[in-house]
């Protein structure tokens, strides 16, 4: 048999209090974010070693009145295991947040990174959409010029039209009336009336 088997078993002080053992992932996470551990109301117990509310003398003396020597020894050494335990598991804790902090800061670098060379194009997208305005201002105003002679031109086509039928109204009418086609003399004697 090894020591630790043939030492008595080493009661913690909720089995010395009767209180129900502590919850002690539960308990080292709220001691490590500052939460409140008791979610039963206002009594604090003041023999809970894990407890905001702990108190050491009372505890201590506690210890000292119930237990013998051997025990009390037994208790220190697995109080130094526990108090390792605790060390490790913070350890561990500090190691995971720590790489989750540096995981962070690297992802908003990466995202100012990102968001400048975002504010980099929008600025050139910004400069080429002037450009683009400005480009699409000169043709429009070109158009206009052109667009107005067109106009200027289109009437004055329309009109050399009407000129060239009046012109030739006499021609076809005497065309008409030598053929004996009186009623196509008159259609043209018309549209030349509304010319």
């Amino acid at each position: 048999r090894t020591a630790a088997e043939a030492a008595p078993a080493v009661p913690n002080m909720s089995e010395i209090t009767g209180a129900p053992p502590p919850r002690r992932a539960r308990n080292l996470l709220s001691s490590y974010y500052g939460a409140s551990v008791s979610s039963s109301g206002p009594e604090v117990d003041d023999l809970n070693i894990d407890g905001g509310g702990f108190n050491v003398d009372k505890y201590v003396s506690g210890l000292l009145s119930h237990k013998s020597l051997p025990e009390l020894m037994q208790r220190g050494i697995a109080m130094v295991s526990e108090i390792k335990s605790l060390d490790s598991d913070m350890q561990m804790l500090v190691y995971e947040n720590y790489n989750k902090f540096i995981s962070a800061t690297d992802t908003i670098r990466q995202m100012k990174q990102r968001v400048e060379e975002m504010e980099v194009s929008m600025g050139q997208l910004e400069g080429t959409m002037e450009s683009i305005s400005g480009a699409s201002d000169s043709v429009n105003s070109s158009l206009s010029e052109r667009r107005s002679q067109l106009e200027g031109l289109n009437g004055v086509k329309s009109n050399l039209a009407k000129l060239q039928l009046l012109m030739e109204l006499p021609t076809r009418l005497q065309a008409c009336v030598d053929a004996k086609q009186y009623e196509e003399a008159v259609r043209h004697h018309r549209r030349g009336q509304r010319l």
